[in-house]
């Protein structure tokens, strides 16, 4: 049995709403400099169509910087299908169409470090990555990698951390997901 692509599941006026976000935060990455995307504004799942809520996003400039060549061309090279987002008929039976919507789709996943699906796709759902990479030397008290909110809990985290000496009252923790250690 073959696999289903994850886009073929995805409502057409979904499909067009994502495409014409997506596009919409190339446009921004790719003319504004370093792009500002929706920095500081969360957008509800109904004006991206996305499945969940997303923002505040805001693009790695290295990333920008590193890819701004292949990010201009990919702009120059959907322009021509934006505002209507799709060829006429279900744009999931075009091959062309669906090929284009996952590569704005992963430049941007590399651009703001999160994965953006669309509703109803099959797939991981949106949410931050997590990277953390900590080194001490001696642990006495606390040592956290990332603590991250019950908000956060579906991020992908990834963290690595080294101490060469953890003490009898020290504790390291890599990750802590759904709370708050810090004592504010």
């Amino acid at each position: 049995m073959a696999a289903v692509d994850p886009i073929e599941t995805v409502p057409h006026a979904r499909l067009i709403q994502g495409f014409d976000f997506l596009y919409e935060r190339l446009v921004d990455v790719v003319l504004e400099g370093q792009g500002t995307g929706v920095s500081g504004a969360v957008v509800e799942p109904a004006q991206s169509g996305l499945d969940a809520a997303v923002g505040p996003l805001v693009p790695n400039p290295d990333v920008v910087d590193a890819r701004r060549p292949a990010l201009a061309r990919l702009c120059d090279r959907l322009a021509p299908i934006v505002p209507s987002g799709a060829p006429h008929g279900a744009p999931q039976a075009h091959e062309s169409f669906r090929q284009q919507l996952i590569e704005l789709r992963e430049a941007l996943e590399d651009v703001y470090g999160q994965r953006l699906t669309l509703d109803g796709e099959q797939r991981e759902p949106t949410g931050t990555r997590v990277e953390v990479s900590q080194e001490v030397g001696t642990v006495r008290g606390l040592a956290v990698g990332a603590d991250i909110e019950s908000g956060w809990a579906d991020s992908d985290v990834k963290v690595i951390q080294k101490a060469r000496v953890v003490e009898e009252q020290g504790t390291a923790i890599g990750a802590r997901l759904g709370g708050n250690l810090r004592k504010d």
